[in-house]
C-alpha cells in the first residue's frame, strides 16, 4: 500500500516534567513507525519552553519527524488554550492527507475527533496510558463520564497499555455498540545495546544506593518511599536514595526528608538527561506507586539488568511476577517496603537472579515490536474504510 501517514498527538516534549511515560513512549513509537515506511509527524500539544523540552525537541527532530506545537501551555484546564490550539493544529493538518490520527491523552483525543470530521475521514483511536485519566473530584467524575459516552462512539479503536486497562475500557461499551472493542497494546521500551554493561552484583559495599524514577507527585507514593528509609538505615547505614525527576511535591518531600533526618541519604537529583547511566549506577530500583499504566521507567530499570522492588498494582503486575523477576509489595506500606528493600540488599544472589531473569522478559516489550502491533491495527482499520 502506499505510504501511511500517521500523527501522534500528545501532551507535550517536557518528559519528566509535566509529561511522563505516555510522551516518552509516543516518541519512541513514532521513531520506529518511521523506520517501518510511515510518514510520521508529531503534535506536542502545549509548548511549555523548558530546557528539557528543548533537549526533546532536539532528539525527536534528529529521529528526522517534524514536531508541531498547537498552543502555548496556560495550565491545566484552560479551555480557551484547548480551543486555540484545536484550531492551530486543524490548519498544519489540513493538507497533510493523514490516514492516522493517534492521540495519547484527553484533549488530544477530542482535537482529534473534531478533525476527523473536519478533514473528512482519518482514522481516529487513542492510547489509554494510565488506570486513572481524571482529576479527582466533581470535575474528574463529570469528564470521565462524558468520555465514557463519546469514545465507544465516536472513536475508530481504543487501545490500552495494561490488561486492568483494556478491562476498564471495555465495560463502557454497550452491547448494542458494534465498534471494536478496546485492544491491549503494550508500550514498548527502546532496549540498550548490549554494550552496556549491568550493575555489579557484590556481597559487601560501602554504599548501597537505592534509586528510583518519576515525577515528584502523589501517583508516585513517594511520602512512602521515604518513611520506609529510616527501617531500612537501622540496618544498612551504608544505604542511599536517590529521586530522579521534580515535581510540585518537592519541597513537601524535602520537607518530609529534614523531619526524618535522613537529609544525608537521600538525593533529589531532579531532571537528568542521563537517566540510563544514571541507573546503571544504583544497585536497586524501586517503584513505590499508588498506580500506574505500564510503568516504562520499571522496564527501563530492568533492561540495564538492576533488580527491581515495585509496588502490587495493576500495570506493574502485568511486568514483573512476583519472586520470579522482582519483588512486589503492598502499595501505601513503608513497612512492607522497607522489609522487601533489607531483603534485597542482604541476598545479593537474589538480586542477581532478579537482574537476569528481569533482562529476559523485559524482551517482550522491545519498541520494534510494539510499532508492528500499531502498524498492522492501522491497517486493518483502514481497511474497514
Amino acid at each position: 500500500m502506499c505510504e501511511l501517514r500517521v500523527l501522534q498527538i500528545i501532551k507535550g516534549l517536557d518528559i519528566g516534567g509535566l509529561n511522563g511515560g505516555a510522551e516518552r513512549f509516543s516518541v519512541d513509537l513514532s521513531g520506529q513507525l518511521k523506520k517501518l515506511g510511515c510518514g510520521v509527524d508529531l503534535c506536542a500539544f502545549f509548548k511549555m519552553n523548558t530546557p528539557t523540552e528543548k533537549d526533546w525537541l532536539t532528539k525527536v527532530s534528529d529521529k528526522g519527524i517534524d514536531v508541531f506545537f498547537a498552543t502555548a501551555w496556560a495550565g491545566p484546564n484552560n479551555l480557551r488554550c484547548f480551543v486555540e490550539g484545536s484550531k492551530a493544529l486543524r490548519l498544519f493538518a489540513k493538507n497533510r492527507g493523514y490516514d492516522i490520527l493517534h492521540s495519547h491523552f484527553q484533549q488530544g483525543t477530542y482535537t482529534a475527533l473534531w478533525l476527523k470530521r473536519e478533514l473528512n475521514g482519518p482514522v481516529v483511536l487513542r492510547t489509554a496510558h494510565n488506570v486513572v485519566e481524571w482529576e479527582p473530584g466533581f470535575s474528574g467524575k463529570v469528564k470521565e463520564a462524558i468520555s465514557d459516552f463519546i469514545y465507544p462512539r465516536c472513536l475508530d479503536a481504543e487501545a490500552g497499555v495494561s490488561k486492568t486497562i483494556v478491562e476498564q475500557l471495555s465495560k463502557r461499551y454497550p452491547d448494542h455498540i458494534k465498534k471494536q472493542r478496546p485492544v491491549l497494546v503494550f508500550n514498548g521500551i527502546v532496549l540498550p545495546s548490549d554494550e552496556v554493561s549491568s550493575p555489579s552484583v557484590t556481597t559487601k559495599k560501602d554504599k548501597f544506593t537505592i534509586g528510583t524514577t518519576g515525577r515528584l507527585a502523589e501517583q508516585k507514593g513517594y511520602f512512602y518511599l521515604l518513611a520506609a528509609i529510616p527501617v531500612v538505615l537501622q540496618r544498612h547505614p551504608e544505604a542511599e536514595l536517590v529521586l530522579l525527576g521534580d515535581g510540585e511535591l518537592r519541597s513537601e518531600l524535602e520537607a518530609q526528608t529534614t523531619q526524618l533526618g535522613i537529609e544525608r541519604h537521600i538525593e533529589f537529583a531532579g531532571q537528568v538527561n542521563n537517566v540510563l547511566e544514571r541507573l546503571q549506577r544504583f544497585d536497586l530500583f524501586v517503584s513505590s506507586s499508588l498506580w500506574e499504566g505500564l510503568p516504562t521507567v520499571i522496564m527501563e530499570a530492568m533492561a540495564v539488568g538492576l533488580p527491581v522492588v515495585a509496588t502490587d498494582i495493576p500495570g506493574t503486575r502485568d511486568i514483573i511476577s512476583d519472586g520470579e523477576n522482582g519483588c512486589l509489595v503492598p502499595p501505601g506500606d513503608p513497612f512492607a517496603l522497607a522489609n522487601a528493600i533489607n531483603k534485597m540488599i542482604e541476598a545479593p544472589l537474589l538480586r542477581q537472579k532478579f537482574c537476569e531473569a528481569g533482562k529476559q522478559s523485559i524482551k517482550l516489550y522491545r519498541i520494534e515490536e510494539i510499532a508492528k502491533v500499531y502498524l498492522n491495527l492501522y491497517e486493518a482499520l483502514l481497511a474497514r474504510y
